[in-house]
């Protein structure tokens, strides 16, 4: 039988190490799924992110109210 003494060759090394490596990623990836989930946040709101560029002087005014009027009118 094989490895019934313990003898593993190298390419069972290598391939036991990278699938430790993927088993760990997909608990990593998993993890974040199921935070990202539980918030209910993936990341600025539309509305937020035009907030953000009229607060750093991107937008003047009146292009922002448009943006926001045509961003309520789209919903």
């Amino acid at each position: 039988m094989m490895y019934w003494n313990g003898d593993w060759s190298w390419g069972a090394w290598v391939a036991m190490s990278l699938m430790m490596i993927v088993f760990w990623g997909l608990v990593v990836v998993a993890i974040v799924a199921v935070a990202r989930t539980v918030t209910g946040r993936t990341g600025p709101t539309p509305e937020e992110i035009l907030d953000e560029r009229l607060a750093r002087g991107e937008l003047s005014v009146d292009e922002y109210e448009e943006r926001r009027r045509a961003m309520r009118d789209q919903r």
